[in-house]
């Protein structure tokens, strides 16, 4: 049987910035705001061909949608 993968959240580091962040309230506008973060990276990219920008966002399995 398969389990979900145990939370991994590595240091903050001269090259990558990690947050974990526990919602307690008004999801639908937390889920809009991290529907931002894709096309936030490719602005940045479009002036910063070379920056290499990437961004991941994931919800733990206990994040009930709304």
């Amino acid at each position: 049987m398969s389990q979900p993968q145990a939370a991994i959240v590595p240091a903050a580091g001269a090259f990558a910035l990690y947050a974990l962040i526990k919602v307690k309230s008004d999801l639908p506008s937390v889920v809009a705001r991290c529907c931002d973060i894709a096309s936030l990276c490719q602005e940045i990219t479009d002036f910063q061909p070379n920056s290499h920008l990437k961004a991941a966002v994931s919800f733990s399995h206990l994040f009930v949608p709304y």
